[in-house]
């Protein structure tokens, strides 16, 4: 029996790509990620591999990139393909006039780059195990700073326990650490849920950040560590069921 053919993503975007844009965060059994630089060669290759989907980074100087889109939409063999343009959130209404079906703001966010790409690609809703993991945190508003324990992460944000709540959508620099790797990760991040501290205090006061983009490396290394935590955790698990049966025998 045949398999289904997979869905094509050609992503569009001169280096050094907006962290975030990596084909590997759209990385799907069904789904295969073409790269190009923008212009012609994107161009044709959207001809040859006639893909489902464009994803357009519109970068720093974006003449050349609207171009770039307009062209995809003159193109009788392309102008069918929906487009999603990256861009400044200033340069959205200029996005849309120059063709995009969509916009994903920058900095990008995880979250709304997944929602816009499965308005047109089949994709899974995205639930990213979170880890109970205590790893901390110092994160930063505006001029003031402050640390804080995170209950739980994942590869797309965490929670952090704090009787200091900010309120959603505020934007704040994070920084922490994994066990054993000095390096710390440092990325922005999206308020995106507050539990205030309020008596009688049957909960966990704090809220939940989504982090922005950050580079692909260090998206590895904590997808890493995650993995690595969660087979530790499982095996465990596996020890204390088959430990005690064992011993009742």
């Amino acid at each position: 029996m045949w398999g289904r053919q997979p869905q094509k993503i050609l992503i569009v975007a001169d280096p050094p790509a907006t962290p975030g844009l990596s084909p590997g965060f759209l990385d799907q059994p069904d789904i295969e990620t073409l790269e190009s630089s923008t212009g012609s060669p994107a161009l044709g290759t959207a001809r040859r591999e006639r893909p489902t989907l464009i994803i357009h980074e519109i970068g720093a100087s974006p003449t050349g990139a609207l171009e770039a889109v307009r062209a995809f939409k003159d193109d009788p063999e392309t102008r069918s393909i929906p487009l999603i343009a990256v861009t400044e959130r200033q340069a959205g209404e200029a996005a849309m006039a120059a063709g995009a079906d969509a916009v994903v703001g920058k900095p990008v966010v995880q979250r709304e780059y997944w929602e816009a790409v499965r308005r047109y690609v089949a994709l899974p809703r995205r639930r990213e195990p979170r880890h109970t993991i205590n790893l901390r945190f110092s994160y930063r508003a505006g001029e003031r700073r402050w640390q804080a324990f995170s209950r739980d992460i994942s590869t797309y944000g965490a929670f952090l326990k704090t009787d200091h709540a900010l309120a959603q959508g505020s934007r704040i620099a994070v920084r922490f650490n994994l066990p054993g790797d000095p390096e710390g990760i440092e990325c922005w991040a999206v308020v995106r849920h507050t539990t205030p501290l309020e008596p009688p205090a049957h909960h966990t006061a704090g809220f939940a950040v989504e982090f922005e983009g950050f580079p692909d490396a260090d998206a590895a290394r904590l997808d890493r560590f995650l993995k690595s935590h969660a087979r530790r955790s499982l095996f465990g698990l596996l020890v204390g069921i088959v430990v005690p049966s064992h011993r009742a025998r």
